[in-house]
């Protein structure tokens, strides 16, 4: 435990967050980052200076998990409304008309290549795109990310973050801090308020909690997977505005930080809880 440290990162929001679950064409997405794209917003500063996305058909994120051990969100008031967009359809066809389609190869490659499309292959591509809807979330305010690491070097990298989920939705960072996780747990096991979401098995008793099943980091999530590792996590609702928190009596399971023990950097519901296996393992 004495080599982890917490990178708490304040950031905004320069547009709205969409978060799409996978396979999910049309659907309502995550409304915070989930710990999986948290990293993944690490990870492109990070690997940046070696231009590779993928390796063995994983994305090259999960490398960070050696040292990224945790990663949460503190969520500032938001609201979610429904958008409509242009989506590409090939993907979720009928297998009855993907035989009509013929060729899918042909028609990836004149999707990459489309100054060597046929008139005809053009005609199908044209054909696979669609209107289809989106979730959004829109923050009302700056936001917190919280990585339990064992590399505090890695807190200059969180100064390149510049998206987080979708290259649309765009973020600046305004601070870095790192503390050293020792030095901000906390005794106290009941009545914590906070707004960084946590797993749900973590609490004994909750109120304004809605719970949200997001990935889990897990490698596996790293790659093209059907059904991701996840878990439930508790999450604030839309309507709860700040001040105001999550309130929470947590499980022995638990440990919990107070960011603000050390220095003021949070402006309230300051608790981070997280899973006493994070500490063990390290």
């Amino acid at each position: 435990m004495s080599d982890l440290s917490l990178i708490l990162v304040k950031v905004g929001f320069y547009s709205n967050f969409i978060s799409v679950p996978p396979l999910v064409k049309s659907s309502q997405g995550y409304v915070v980052p989930p710990p999986t794209t948290l990293v993944g917003a690490l990870s492109y500063p990070y690997f940046a200076k070696d231009g590779v996305e993928t390796e063995n058909s994983y994305s090259i994120t999960y490398k960070l998990l050696d040292n990224v051990k945790y990663a949460s969100f503190w969520a500032p008031t938001y609201a979610i409304t429904t958008d409509m967009e242009r989506i590409f359809t090939m993907f979720i066809q009928k297998s009855s008309r993907l035989k009509m389609i013929g060729n899918t190869k042909e028609v990836v490659d004149c999707l990459r290549q489309p100054d060597q499309c046929s008139e005809e292959l053009r005609g199908t591509v044209k054909g696979m795109y669609g209107i289809g809807t989106r979730s959004s979330v829109y923050y009302g305010g700056e936001a917190y990310i919280a990585y339990i690491v064992n590399d505090e070097k890695l807190a200059k990298y969180a100064y390149g973050i510049t998206r987080i989920g979708r290259k649309e939705s765009l973020v600046y960072i305004r601070d870095v801090k790192v503390f050293k996780v020792k030095d901000l747990i906390i005794d106290e096991v009941s009545d914590l308020k906070t707004r960084f979401y946590f797993p749900q098995r973590l609490a004994l008793n909750t109120t304004m909690c809605e719970i949200v099943e997001m990935p889990i980091l897990d490698k596996e999530n790293f790659t093209k997977v059907i059904y991701p590792k996840d878990d439930q996590f508790c999450v604030p609702p839309p309507y709860l505005p700040v001040p105001r928190g999550m309130v929470v009596d947590v499980t022995s399971d638990a440990v919990v930080l107070d960011v603000n023990k050390v220095e003021k950097v949070v402006e309230s519901n300051q608790h981070l809880i997280i899973p006493r296996e994070v500490i063990g393992n390290a």
